[in-house]
């Protein structure tokens, strides 16, 4: 009887030691990972923190195979007596395991080095920074640790299985397990679910060889070979014409837009005349979109949806109700505020000069003047020469009379400007204006060899 107490005396006393060594541990722990957010990654003090927390864990492995740490909401327990305890979510190590589901954390003597470090950084990374992509447990896969294991919790398992299940539910489980109580999920662990390790990863070369040999055990490395190279080819070579396909799809969708393209699929549905309600829904859906669209500014979708609508317009089933709505959308896209805003950020040629020139041919003549703006205002021959073909495009539909008029307007006294106005009326074979003529007696060369070229290739008695 006395061996007896004495025995459990010194169990009590060895178990006391290892409580304060394990406090000890959990202490060191907080210190170092509320230590990063104070101190600098090479700061002598953290480096002091780091080496308290090694020798604590080093003591606790000298009389302990592992640490094993089951995790509650604000607290962490070892062997049932609570050796880690803070409320505060915004400083509890518990808390940002115990949130993401991470009921049980177990670490053993290998882990000291490498992968503690690692640990420490997703633990303060996790205190310190409320914005991040991953939660802990992915965190944890994602380090492969081989000395650190955990185990999440699924709360819906005692819900579906257990205590939690409604009694007499109307919709009784009908699965696997429904007649076989062995296979129910255990709640002796609280429904925890071990997450093993990841098994290590293999090359697609070492697969293939492998399986090549199982099934051709016969032949030299030479013939293994060969049926080896064949199978590559077989299996992953791609025709040329297939790479040319894909390629001009992949560039197609990257020129297509998205939002438009939406529009596109969508605004035939207007039509459906033995159907108001559903003309209705179509219309506040492409109302919301240009929207949206004209808020963005961004001239790919404008010129897209201008595009569309303009299309869309010309057709001759439209009703009045539809035809209606499609001017208005069409005024929307064309806003001068819109083409303004659009127009003032052209700078230099480019992807976004040439989106916005696109979405100004769309537009048409309500694009001339704000185009004339950019044009006395840009550098460059090029963009003068985009821009002058923008013009003329758009000319193309008004017979030349709406360019006409803006040449008038032309700041011709810029050697620029003045070539810009030659360009376009021989490329649109204007009428000499007098504005046009006085450009015979233009005082930059260049400005008058224009003329005298353009003239002297016009057949009219008036050149």
């Amino acid at each position: 009887m006395k061996d007896t107490n004495l025995k459990a005396g010194r169990e009590s006393a060895e178990h006391t030691e290892h409580l304060a060594t394990v406090g000890q541990v959990l202490k060191a722990l907080t210190k170092l990972v509320n230590g990063r957010k104070i101190y600098a990654e090479n700061n002598p003090r953290l480096e002091q923190f780091r080496g308290e927390f090694d020798a604590s864990l080093r003591m606790l492995f000298d009389v302990q195979d592992e640490l094993v740490l089951a995790i509650e909401q604000y607290a962490m327990r070892w062997n049932d007596e609570v050796v880690y305890e803070n409320a505060a979510r915004e400083e509890s190590l518990a808390y940002i395991l115990f949130r993401d589901g991470i009921g049980e954390l177990t670490i053993g003597p290998g882990a000291i080095g490498d992968e503690i470090g690692r640990l420490i950084d997703i633990l303060a990374s996790e205190l310190h920074s409320r914005d991040a992509d991953e939660d802990v447990v992915t965190r944890l896969w994602t380090a492969d640790f081989q000395h650190i294991s955990y185990r999440v919790v699924d709360d819906y398992l005692a819900n579906e299985y257990g205590a939690g299940a409604a009694e007499g539910a109307d919709d009784p489980r009908q699965d696997e397990t429904s007649d076989h109580p062995e296979l129910l999920p255990s709640l002796a662990d609280s429904g925890r679910i071990i997450v093993p390790a990841p098994e290590p990863l293999q090359s697609i070369d070492s697969f293939l060889r492998r399986t090549l040999a199982s099934h051709h055990p016969e032949g030299d490395d030479s013939q293994r070979e060969a049926l080896y190279q064949r199978l590559l080819r077989t299996s992953f070579a791609v025709a040329g014409e297939e790479v040319a396909i894909y390629t001009r799809e992949l560039e197609a969708e990257k020129a297509d837009d998205g939002v438009a393209s939406f529009v596109d699929a969508i605004l035939v549905f207007v039509l459906l005349g033995d159907n108001p309600s559903a003309v209705r829904d179509v219309m506040a859906i492409v109302d919301r979109i240009v929207d949206y669209a004209v808020e963005e500014k961004q001239p790919v979708t404008l010129a897209r949806l201008a595009q569309l609508v303009r299309e869309f317009s010309a057709r001759t089933d439209l009703p009045d109700p539809v035809r209606v709505f499609c001017k208005k959308q069409f005024a929307r896209v064309a806003n001068p505020a819109v083409l303004a805003a659009l127009f003032e950020r052209i700078d230099r040629p480019g992807p976004y000069m040439d989106a916005t020139l696109r979405y100004a041919t769309a537009m048409g003549r309500d694009a001339v003047e704000p185009l004339t703006r950019v044009l006395h205002r840009i550098e460059g021959s090029t963009a003068h020469r985009m821009i002058c073909d923008t013009l003329i495009a758009i000319a193309g539909d008004s017979n030349g009379d709406v360019v006409m008029a803006a040449l008038e307007r032309f700041d011709i006294d810029h050697p620029a400007v003045a070539l810009d106005a030659v360009h376009i009326a021989r490329s649109l074979q204007l009428p000499l204006s007098p504005r046009l003529r006085e450009l015979m007696f233009y005082p930059e060369p260049r400005v008058k060899l224009e003329m005298i070229e353009w003239l002297a290739k016009r057949q009219d008695d008036e050149s």
